[in-house]
């Protein structure tokens, strides 16, 4: 990311952060009270089929190009899965150092080494799926990919951090 200006850098980093809440399972946008929006209301209660099938819609995308989107996806969340629950454990022996009286410096300087490594290791797999979807998707229906994800505010189900 780094030397990337203007607007091509900051796509670039919306893009990734986008794709990384998109694999995490991320529902669309549009007023859930008034049912508005392209796609509306949150769709954490339809099945994956159905989902699947209005993410396929609303990108203008045939089969085949949605197996292989679906499948970037899914290697993603399989590949975020033990570094979010790194990060989660990583968080847990933090905040248990930061509790005692006087915390020790070295133990806490550790434990910020490895969340700086798992976050890079989860940096890079977003740059990896942003990659792969560009490959898979026209210019086009990348950007509605984007627009679709950047709807939702980059939300997805539970209180994980994206990706």
């Amino acid at each position: 990311m780094r030397g990337m200006r203007g607007k091509a850098g900051l796509w670039a980093v919306g893009a990734a952060l986008a794709l990384s809440a998109a694999a995490a399972g991320v529902a669309f946008a549009g007023d859930k009270k008034a049912g508005t929006g392209d796609m509306a209301g949150d769709d954490k209660d339809m099945s994956p089929m159905k989902r699947k099938e209005r993410i396929k819609a609303e990108l203008g995308i045939d089969d085949a190009t949605a197996l292989k989107l679906f499948a970037a996806l899914d290697n993603h969340r399989r590949a975020m899965k033990p570094l979010r629950e790194e990060m989660e454990e990583i968080r847990a022996a933090i905040e248990e150092a930061l509790a005692a009286k006087a915390p020790d410096e070295k133990r806490v300087a550790d434990l910020l080494g490895k969340f700086e490594a798992n976050r890079k290791a989860a940096e890079s797999e977003r740059w990896l799926l942003s990659d792969t979807v560009k490959k898979i998707l026209t210019p086009s229906q990348a950007a509605r990919f984007l627009i679709l994800i950047m709807d939702k505010g980059g939300k997805h189900h539970g209180d994980k951090a994206l990706g």
